[in-house]
């Protein structure tokens, strides 16, 4: 059975806040913990900052509201050191389609960090989650009629340089209410990160 259309509905101050805070900490277990590279995550102000051609996408489906996550890359030398750290593999032997794999576990394990904490804010939601597909830049314009309720949008810079933005898009279907998302520990102080599941 398909969703109804989805409708805005106003998502409070500080649901919006926990939402952002979600998406800055599950970035942030992203970044391996024995990195040589100096990361540094940002909040962006608005989907204008974000210039990369490419972007993996998911989506986290429950009966109120659907998610859309977003990792916008492009095939650059950050991604490829990324990569490379990640896999423990040579940058020179690294070929496109194993890029391309690693990135949709990257953009696959963003997203079922999201969808745990969205879960203990909604225990009763019942979350499903997509697999990841990749699709070109100009596909972004088609959000604009999706009816987002809220939307939220960050950065991860390697030594300086952008490595990563993401997004979080949130369309509803009725009400919704993320202030019980969980505070947790400093993801710095966990000892891992979730890509060394990978």
């Amino acid at each position: 059975m398909g969703h109804a259309a989805a409708r805005t509905v106003v998502i409070g101050p500080e649901s919006q806040g926990a939402l952002r805070a979600a998406l800055l900490r599950s970035i942030q277990r992203l970044v391996p913990s024995n990195s040589t590279g100096n990361w540094d995550v940002t909040p962006l102000a608005d989907r204008n900052g974000i210039v990369e051609p490419e972007f993996i996408m998911l989506t986290i489906s429950a009966y109120t509201f659907r998610a859309n996550v977003m990792l916008h890359f492009v095939m650059n030398g950050k991604v490829h050191e990324t990569v490379s750290e990640l896999l423990k593999a040579p940058i020179e032997k690294l070929t496109p389609e194993r890029v391309l794999d690693c990135l949709g576990e990257f953009g696959n394990t963003l997203c079922g960090e999201l969808k745990r904490q969205l879960g203990q804010a909604n225990p009763h939601s019942h979350l499903g989650m997509s697999t990841p597909n990749r699709l070109a830049r100009a596909s972004l314009d088609y959000l604009g009629d999706q009816n987002a309720s809220f939307e939220t949008h960050a950065r991860a810079t390697r030594d300086g340089q952008a490595a990563f933005s993401f997004s979080f898009y949130l369309c509803t279907y009725g009400e919704v209410d993320f202030r019980p998302l969980r505070i947790e520990q400093d993801p710095a102080e966990l000892g891992m990160s979730a890509l060394e599941l990978l």
